[in-house]
């Protein structure tokens, strides 16, 4: 192999899959953190639903521990995004059934991206 021919020079596309490579890194930094918070917040929702049918706690008091678990994550919601309904009539077991929409922010460099969710619990209502 004859050296003088090396130049040393890195390849355009060695270059650009690195590129590519470290942007996918620093987005799975930026939003993975931002799913995982959505997970525990889903799971927060089931234990509020749950504890609202047992306890039988009023709209009210369920929209402010929703809204108080969301913003402990760092998400947006209001009581106006929050629908609370109890069924009773044609079920076997009477159950309450929230529907909850979420929302956050996040900051790239240059841009602001505002991802929005829904979430979705189902509990009985009295007491087992």
């Amino acid at each position: 192999m004859n050296k003088s021919s090396e130049r040393g020079e890195a390849k355009l596309g060695c270059i650009f899959l690195l590129l590519v490579i470290a942007v996918l890194v620093f987005l799975v930094f930026k939003i993975g953190p931002m799913y995982v918070d959505k997970v525990n917040f889903e799971d927060d929702l089931n234990s509020i639903t749950n504890k609202a049918g047992v306890y039988a706690w009023s709209e009210r008091m369920i929209a402010k521990e929703i809204v108080t678990a969301a913003e402990a994550y760092g998400f947006q919601t209001s009581s106006e995004e929050i629908e609370i309904n109890r069924l009773t009539k044609y079920q076997q077991a009477p159950r309450i059934v929230i529907n909850v929409q979420f929302s956050k922010s996040i900051g790239f460099p240059g841009y602001t991206h505002l991802f929005k969710f829904e979430a979705s619990s189902t509990g009985l209502i009295g007491r087992l």
